[in-house]
């Protein structure tokens, strides 16, 4: 009898630490940081990356509304900051060939940060046809982007917007392309051929 009790509070033990680990795994999920702010460094002064990261988001095929473009800087001496947040950013994309179509609805939101840092030597960036690459002795002015994007798609059963991974779905405007576009916006157009003889 008390090998029978034993061996069931043993397997009562088991039974409910069981059930207490999803738990934990979970919490230590929750604790996990959370992933870094997608960034680039930009060879070139804080003004210009900001007209330029602005000229981008106001001149793409499809623009992406401005909600508000503040610049911080309380002190001269103190390194530029700024900050532009878009206005949510609506699209859909049909998800079906077949007969009814479903239609899925996203929503794209962009913060980007603007940074001005001292000094430094030019980052790397991939040749440009026609344009010299900056001297690597030189020290040049450097504005550092950060971009922060909040995708959401709507999920038509909770009747709600729901966050989502932007890399798992096809949708938007990725934050490469944003920095692709602030980069060309900077990028001096190629020189013109030479006239034919």
């Amino acid at each position: 009898m008390v090998r029978m009790t034993m061996l069931v509070w043993v397997l009562a033990a088991i039974w409910a630490g069981g059930f207490a680990w999803p738990a934990v795994g979970a919490a230590e999920e929750a604790a996990a940081p959370a992933a870094p702010v997608p960034e680039r460094v930009y060879a070139a002064k804080f003004d210009e990356v900001w007209d330029a990261a602005l000229t981008f988001l106001k001149t793409r095929p499809l623009p992406i509304p401005v909600a508000s473009a503040e610049k911080t800087a309380e002190n001269p001496k103190d390194y530029p900051k700024g900050v532009i947040t878009t206005l949510p950013q609506r699209y859909f994309k049909i998800a079906s060939a077949s007969f009814p179509p479903r239609q899925q609805d996203y929503r794209d939101t962009y913060t980007l940060t603007l940074i001005g840092l001292p000094k430094g030597p030019p980052p790397a960036t991939p040749p440009v046809p026609g344009v010299p690459p900056l001297p690597a002795d030189k020290p040049v002015d450097l504005t550092k982007v950060q971009v922060e994007r909040k995708f959401e798609k709507y999920d038509k059963k909770a009747k709600a917007w729901v966050d989502l991974d932007p890399s798992k779905e096809n949708a938007g405007v990725s934050v490469q392309n944003l920095f692709d576009g602030i980069q060309l916006q900077l990028t001096p157009p190629p020189p013109p051929p030479p006239p034919e003889e």
